[in-house]
């Protein structure tokens, strides 16, 4: 079974400045990770930028009042247009059908799909899923930042998923990483008239409770043990 740490991203529609303040975080570090993309801008095409450390996915929003589309096939057009070199995808809200994953396998170029989610599952391992007019590998992500936050007990030290053995992919959502979110209520209270205005904090000095410190515990175990991966590396296994 192939031991790896993947690190996504979700981006969610996150401002440029926080987008160009995580991805030179990520680069100092010299870590890599793989970019679940909504929208373009400035900096969504800047990561392009950066083949060695930065895979560039689509993040479509598959719900009724996309601002991406009114149909499946609207919205993957939309996506495969801003980043058409794409071949990882996660649904917006982990959406998924057996129906809509074949249109993906039909349609588009995407050969990993890592919309499923198992929390801190031990064991998990990229499988490949066929359709009749083609397959897709499906990579299951163990961890996410807006997961942590609905445990009973939320933030103990991310060090407790690094022995876990398996394929151990993390998400991250810019503005969570911004915000430093402890809670869903005082997310909903600071998402809105914070988000657009304020940079990237909490990457120096004392690391704060919160999903900012699980970040930079993350970035730094990935920089000291080589960097991590971006999910097409699974394409090599």
């Amino acid at each position: 079974m192939q031991e790896k740490d993947i690190l996504t991203i979700d981006v969610d529609w996150a401002s440029d400045d926080i987008i160009e303040d995580i991805a030179a975080y990520l680069l100092k570090n010299k870590v890599k990770a793989t970019w679940f993309v909504t929208h373009d801008s400035p900096a969504i095409r800047d990561l392009k930028d950066y083949p060695d450390y930065f895979e560039r996915g689509i993040h479509p929003n598959f719900f009724e009042g996309s601002s991406q589309g009114k149909t499946y096939e609207e919205v993957l057009d939309f996506c495969m247009d801003i980043v058409p070199e794409a071949i990882s995808t996660r649904s917006h809200g982990v959406y998924q059908h057996g129906r809509l994953m074949s249109d993906i396998v039909q349609n588009t170029p995407i050969k990993i799909d890592s919309t499923t989610f198992l929390p801190e599952m031990a064991g998990i391992c990229a499988v490949n899923q066929s359709f009749t007019k083609g397959s897709i590998i499906k990579a299951p992500f163990f961890w996410a930042d807006d997961y942590e936050i609905c445990l009973p007990q939320p933030f103990q030290k991310i060090d407790r998923l690094f022995d876990v053995n398996g394929l151990r992919i993390y998400m991250f959502h810019p503005i969570h990483v911004a915000l430093n979110t402890t809670s869903w209520d005082g997310y909903q209270k600071d998402r809105n008239y914070k988000s657009a205005l304020k940079r990237l904090e909490g990457f120096s000095g004392d690391k704060k409770e919160g999903v900012t410190g699980m970040f930079t515990d993350l970035v730094e175990h990935l920089s000291e043990s080589g960097g991590g991966f971006t999910l097409k590396s699974i394409l090599e296994d």
